[in-house]
This record gives C-alpha cells, sequence and structure tokens, in this order.
C-alpha cells in the first residue's frame, strides 16, 4: 500500500522537518551522521565498507521516535518500507527484503519490534527470529539500507538484535544496529526550543507553559502548547489550559493538535499530528514515497 503526501500532512514550512524537533545532543550527532552516510557512498565502496545504517531507537510511547524517523527519511530523502512484522513469515519477509534491495538508497522500518519478539521467540506470528537476521545481514548484501528499529522495551530484544552496549550509544552488534539512540522525556531546553516555536506570538505565555511541562514527552509538550496556542489564536482564554493536570495521559487520549499558528499567522501540521497519523497506519512516512509491507 503506498501513501501519498496528503495521508500525513504537509511537510513543515521551513521544509524540514528536523528543524521543528527538540532533539538532544547525542541524537542531533547521529543525524549529521545519516548525512554524511548519504552523501558517501563512493567512499564506503572503495574502502570495501558495507554502505548501511542501523538504528535502534529506544524509548516510551510519545518521545518522538517516529516523528524523528519520519524527518529524518525527509532530510535524506529516502523512501520509507515499513514492515509490519506480526503478520509476516519468513517467506513474506524475504520477498519483501527485496523490494527494498531493488530500491536503494532506502529507510526500513520495524515499529515496536518488542511487540513481536521476546528474545528470540515470536509472541505473535508465525516469522523466525533467524529469518529476521538474515535480511539484517545475512549473504545478500544490503548497501543503501538505513534500518531503523523501533522498541519501547529493550530488555526484551535478543541482543543478537543490537542493544545498547554500556552506557553509550554503540551497539552489541554493529553491522546489525550501528546506533542505539535514547528518546527520553524532554529537558528544559528541548521545551523551551518548542515553547519558543509554537508560542511565538505570545512570548508572556512561554515561561508558565515549559515549568507547567516538566516530566513530559515532546508528544505531551507539544500538544500542551498546541491547544495552547489555538485557544490564544482563537480567544479563548487559553491561559487556564497551563494546568498539567489536563494533560496526563492526554496524547493518547485526545488526540494530538492539528494545527499551530507559526509567527506569520499561517497554520501548519505539527510533528505529533503526524506521528499519530503514522501511528494509526503502524508506520512512519516519507512525505513523497512510503510503503507498508505486511503478510497480506
Amino acid at each position: 500500500m503506498k501513501w501519498r503526501r496528503d495521508d500525513i500532512g504537509p511537510p513543515t514550512q521551513d521544509g524540514s522537518s528536523l528543524r521543528s524537533l527538540a532533539l538532544s545532543a547525542g541524537v542531533l550527532d547521529a543525524v549529521k551522521e545519516a548525512r554524511r552516510w548519504k552523501r558517501s557512498e563512493d567512499w564506503y565502496r572503495a574502502h570495501g565498507l558495507p554502505w548501511r545504517r542501523g538504528w535502534l531507537l529506544v524509548g516510551r510511547p510519545g518521545t518522538g521516535k517516529t516523528a524523528l524517523l519520519r524527518a529524518v527519511a525527509e532530510d535524506l530523502d529516502l523512501p520509507v518500507f515499513v514492515f509490519d512484522l506480526a503478520s509476516m513469515d519468513n517467506a513474506e519477509l524475504h520477498a519483501a527484503w527485496q523490494k527494498v534491495l531493488y530500491c536503494v538508497p532506502c529507510m526500513a522500518v520495524m515499529e515496536d519490534l518488542d511487540a513481536v519478539f521476546a528474545g528470540r521467540k515470536n509472541r505473535v506470528g508465525d516469522l523466525t527470529f533467524d529469518a529476521l537476521l538474515s535480511c539484517m545481514d545475512g549473504v545478500q548484501r544490503a548497501d543503501g539500507v538505513f534500518l531503523a528499529i523501533t522498541t519501547n522495551n529493550p530488555e526484551k530484544l535478543d541482543p543478537a538484535i543490537g542493544v545498547a552496549a554500556g552506557a553509550g550509544d554503540q551497539s552489541t552488534r554493529p553491522g546489525r544496529i550501528d546506533r542505539v539512540l535514547q528518546m527520553t522525556v524532554l529537558d528544559e531546553a528541548g521545551r523551551r526550543q518548542l515553547a519558543a516555536r509554537i508560542l511565538s506570538c505570545w512570548p508572556e505565555h512561554r515561561e508558565a507553559a515549559v515549568s507547567a511541562g516538566a516530566g513530559e514527552t515532546g508528544a505531551q509538550f507539544q500538544e500542551r502548547c498546541g491547544r495552547l496556542a489555538l485557544q490564544l489564536y482563537w480567544g479563548r482564554g487559553g491561559p487556564e489550559l497551563l494546568d498539567n493536570r489536563e494533560f496526563v495521559g492526554s496524547s493518547e487520549n485526545l488526540g494530538c493538535a492539528a494545527v499551530v499558528t507559526d509567527s506569520g499567522g499561517a497554520l501548519c501540521y505539527t510533528q505529533s499530528a503526524v506521528a499519530e497519523s503514522l501511528s494509526r497506519r503502524e508506520g512512519v512516512a516519507n512525505v513523497d514515497n512510503v510503503e507498508t509491507m505486511d503478510g497480506q
């Protein structure tokens, strides 16, 4: 199934989704590395190195894993293949992976791997762990593939996939997963960045929002600021929305704000709205070219 631009919303106003995200120093470094990787195919081949990357994104729901992958795919202009591993058997995964290899460079996304595999045991379907590993770095070269795996519970993953090796971002299995990115709740600097963007027309409300949003994920805090901005934009007395209790669990229960106003008063889709839309479809998307890979 192909997804069109209209299915997930337009790109950001400035042409780069990455600029709208509040990213940690470690994640920013990984993004810069991905850009260098995309430009360096000839160098990799000249030095006999496999031209591929692998990321494991770790974090609780709402920390921006899907939004980051969408933004990186847009930034690198990569088509995206989303694998519904729960519905696939070995033959279907092999056939889908061949299509990925035919379309390189591209991004292959496997979300919530811990919901399918507990260690090496498939909890929900027929796909074997060995078949998954064979696609990731089997005999057939996967040059040009940017593999991205997400998980909420990394302790459930087998180390053979490639999990965090110690406290850093290095993986236990380079060649399958090269970097492990920890997606956490927003720190104060991240909250200030999002508040400055979304509440650009109402600077007097930023500090209160930043303070009230302590401990929130990016999706929760962006929803907080987006709803406040909409209330102020529509003249409905937004300040009362700063009560933190109104936002506990709101990312899942209320849905994400679809629009915010930029400094020019124009309306644009928020990353949280895109992430929610993608989550409903069990995937992440490049703005123009996305395909889901399942066992149907």
